[in-house]
């Protein structure tokens, strides 16, 4: 079968980034043609043709008004990856196209194009973008689901989008455009059942809906180092608002003694320093950049247990997967898809959503719960085995494809 891969980024930045590569080497090891659409960039990665990206802008850049008007109006309609588009279907006679994220860059732009030459359209969804402007149903430090009805004028209201009113503005019309081209897309796989509830309740037709967990690449982590556990809580990720790593500061400010140690970079990360300093924490909370590879494993199977006290609708948790695999206790907020992905008192404990009072309880009896719930973790990763993700994936494809 002949496969399009369509994203934003080819390299990896993030967590659909990961989906993006995985899929596509998955789908190389099993004998397909995989191909890309795509945007250049100097991080990408070498692998298939570059045949067919586009140029892309760094929208967290400074540009002056006219360059800021171009960029809009590339954002509602990239006709760079419109040609794209048309081309590598003309030249490679694509039998389904799989997409990923491509708002803002390459533009739902390209979905008209597919549909119009009657290719079969899947995406899978890594965010609320869809439903909500600002893609996290996150803002003032708390949920929000006021635009999943299509009401997205609470966005401007609320100057969602970096606190400012021109660019939740801007981002209000890309979403009231775009609303009619995502209805063209043929079925949407959601990472996690509550996901597809929101986008349910948003209107999205549930027959279009479809729930596949992302599959858990064990070749990504090399598990065979034993190294020894060391006095410290973990939190690795993103440094961002939503993740609620404040709430884990807070509550280490009342145990005596305890450490941590906060791995990953972000726009949250300066204020969270200031946090730290305030509570007078500064010795016993320490910030490491962003590791990978062995260095994050090592990290990871030193510590005594891990924490996610996201207070965010989390789409999925690949963090989980991983410390799960290394064979982690996990302490991590009731929320989004955690509790899919963590059994509480099985494989791990949940506590109340930004609950302060009850995620220091919990970390007070990590003793406790390593007794029993450190003989779940690793075997609860089976159900995200490759070859189940390969064969939901391919009845998908079959079944759009209409090739048996």
């Amino acid at each position: 079968m002949k496969i399009l891969l369509v994203n934003n980024y080819h390299y990896l930045r993030g967590g659909s980034e990961r989906t993006y590569f995985d899929v596509s080497n998955l789908l190389k090891e099993q004998g397909h043609e995989v191909f890309y659409l795509s945007t250049i960039n100097p991080k990408n990665k070498e692998i298939g043709s570059h045949k067919y990206f586009v140029k892309d802008y760094d929208l967290s850049k400074k540009y002056s008004l006219l360059k800021k008007i171009q960029i809009f109006f590339r954002i509602i309609h990239n006709f760079e990856a419109k040609k794209m588009a048309q081309k590598i279907i003309k030249e490679k006679k694509i039998d389904i196209v799989h997409l990923h994220n491509i708002y803002h860059h390459l533009s739902p732009v390209v979905i008209k194009v597919f549909k119009k030459n009657n290719i079969p359209l899947v995406a899978s969804l890594h965010d609320y973008k869809m439903i909500c402007p600002n893609y996290k149903m996150f803002n003032r430090g708390k949920v929000c689901t006021k635009c999943i009805k299509g009401n997205y004028l609470n966005c401007l209201k609320d100057k969602c989008i970096d606190d400012s009113y021109v660019k939740s503005l801007v981002l209000i019309i890309e979403a009231f455009i775009n609303k009619k081209i995502y209805k063209k897309i043929d079925l949407f796989i959601c990472p996690s059942k509550r996901q597809k509830e929101f986008f349910i309740k948003a209107g999205v037709d549930r027959k279009k809906l479809t729930v596949l967990p992302h599959f858990f690449e064990t070749n990504n982590f090399n598990n065979s180092n034993e190294y020894q556990e060391r006095d410290y809580l973990l939190y690795y990720g993103r440094l961002s608002r939503e993740k609620g790593v404040d709430i884990l500061i807070k509550a280490l400010a009342d145990i005596p003694n305890e450490k941590l140690l906060i791995v990953g970079e972000g726009e949250d990360k300066a204020r969270l320093k200031r946090l730290v300093f305030d509570l007078g924490l500064g010795n016993r909370v320490e910030f490491n950049p962003w590791a990978s590879g062995d260095s994050l494993t090592r990290t990871i199977k030193e510590a005594k247990a891990v924490v996610f006290p996201f207070i965010w609708e989390e789409v999925f948790g690949y963090t989980l997967l991983e410390s799960l695999f290394l064979n982690k206790l996990i302490i991590a907020s009731n929320i989004g898809a955690v509790p899919e992905i963590i059994d509480n008192g099985n494989n791990g404990i949940l506590f109340n959503i930004g609950d302060i009072n009850d995620l220091k309880d919990k970390i007070l009896q990590i003793k406790e719960y390593k007794k029993y719930i450190l003989l779940n973790t690793k075997k609860s990763i089976l159900k995200y085995e490759q070859k189940t993700y390969y064969q939901n994936l391919m009845e998908i494809y079959k079944k759009l494809t209409n090739k048996q």
